[in-house]
């Protein structure tokens, strides 16, 4: 009885020392977060995508008003014109924004490689712990894009 403990007892020990061992092997992995919205809104280009936007809203709303005057639209023709219109501007805006996207997660990339991040998620989806990297990005980005306003 008293082999068949102690034999216990040495494989337990054995356990918790190879735990230990593997724990010690693994690398640490460091988790980063970021702000995605603050960065896109910060942006050096943020306020020259904001303008484009806004152009092509106005220009949008011209075309969609000249063509229902010019054509004497029925109220289903100017809501198919209208969703139409809509598509082609959407498509507009999201490809303005991707290539914001684009620029902020290559400057994520850039920044977790420099300080040994593994894994970076948004902001909001961590409750507690994490390292903040928004303003080295935002840093990052400002020296890759500088802002054409003048101080």
């Amino acid at each position: 009885m008293r082999k068949v403990v102690g034999l216990v007892v040495i494989v337990g020990m054995m356990v918790v020392l190879m735990g230990g061992f593997v724990y010690a092997a693994t690398p640490s992995i460091r988790i980063g977060v970021v702000d995605i919205s603050y960065l896109m809104n910060h942006h050096p280009k943020a306020n020259s995508v904001r303008a484009k936007i806004k152009a092509l809203l106005r220009e949008n709303q011209i075309k969609f008003d000249k063509e229902v005057k010019a054509k004497n639209l029925s109220k289903k023709q100017q809501a198919e014109l209208f969703y139409k219109m809509k598509a082609k501007l959407d498509k507009q805006e999201k490809s303005l924004l991707a290539n914001l996207f684009k620029d902020v997660s290559l400057a994520i990339r850039q920044i977790a490689r420099k300080r040994h991040i593994s894994i970076v998620f948004e902001k909001r989806a961590v409750i507690y712990g994490g390292i903040n990297i928004t303003q080295d990005v935002l840093r990052l980005l400002k020296l890759k894009y500088p802002s054409s306003k003048k101080k």
